[in-house]
């Protein structure tokens, strides 16, 4: 089962073996940064258990080179109380936090954060959807936030059951780093992680403010984006006659751009058949 929160979160639910259940996301889902520079991504723990989740509370994974804190928001994003202070959350409720990271060495990893909470095992990690792409350079480059969108505004694409289909994608993007020219590429898996072989043809362009295409319809695109420019983009997906199940932990189409071979940005939906 999964949801999509107020703030666009989109997450997974996940029995657990102790007394209540937990599952998490976090957006956006990627960030790029220089060494010893912080950025910040919003999150959510949502307790889907039969009692309440006590002092919960995120984490980087042991040894992370990287300086971390997180802090309860309000509905608005504000932030709420003090910096990393565990929060409790009622039976089918939700608490949103902000956190921030500040890497320590270049590299890149797709995050699996830690969101646990006394009584509960922790939220299970689901790749693109609850971890956070983190790229830190020596030199500053690009640093895009993406979202995507469906006609259904609801985190899926849905297509027909029975035979093939296509349907756009549309994405927004904001390059809240320094200028540079990024590839934005469709696939089946997040970065770093193998194809999940969905039988889905994909293919994207550039588009003006009408949603028409500005540059060719291919598997890739290449933008220059000055800084804190804005760009848009369409993704047109192919299903054809092969079922997919509904598992949006996995079967998921993302937008992943990449300066070089290095990840810069990365949004995501689930593929639904309806």
């Amino acid at each position: 089962m999964g949801g999509v929160d107020t703030h666009g979160c989109i997450a997974i639910f996940s029995p657990a073996t102790g007394p209540t259940s937990l599952f998490a996301a976090v957006a956006p889902n990627a960030r790029a940064t220089t060494v010893n520079r912080a950025v910040t991504a919003f999150a959510s723990i949502i307790n889907a258990g039969p009692s309440a989740a006590t002092a919960c509370s995120l984490a980087l994974p042991l040894g992370f080179p990287a300086n971390f804190l997180y802090q309860t928001t309000n509905q608005a994003n504000v932030p709420t109380g003090v910096p990393n202070a565990p929060a409790n959350i009622p039976v089918g409720g939700a608490q949103t936090f902000v956190f921030a990271i500040t890497p320590t060495a270049v590299g890149s990893s797709d995050i699996p954060m830690t969101f646990s909470c006394t009584d509960a095992d922790p939220a299970p990690v689901y790749f693109g959807v609850d971890t956070l792409l983190l790229s830190a350079t020596a030199t500053a480059g690009p640093d895009v936030v993406a979202t995507a969108d469906t006609a259904t505004h609801d985190g899926n694409v849905v297509f027909p059951a029975g035979g093939p289909a296509t349907q756009a994608i549309v994405a927004a993007a904001i390059n809240l780093g320094a200028a540079g020219t990024v590839t934005f590429t469709p696939t089946d898996a997040p970065f770093g992680q193998p194809p999940r072989q969905l039988p889905i043809g994909l293919s994207v362009c550039q588009t003006d403010a009408t949603g028409t295409c500005t540059s060719a319809n291919g598997p890739t695109v290449n933008v220059t984006m000055a800084q804190n420019q804005v760009v848009t983009l369409k993704v047109t997906a192919t299903r054809g006659s092969t079922s997919i199940p509904y598992v949006p932990s996995y079967n998921r189409i993302f937008i992943i751009a990449t300066q070089g071979g290095t990840p810069v940005g990365e949004a995501s939906v689930a593929v639904l058949e309806h």
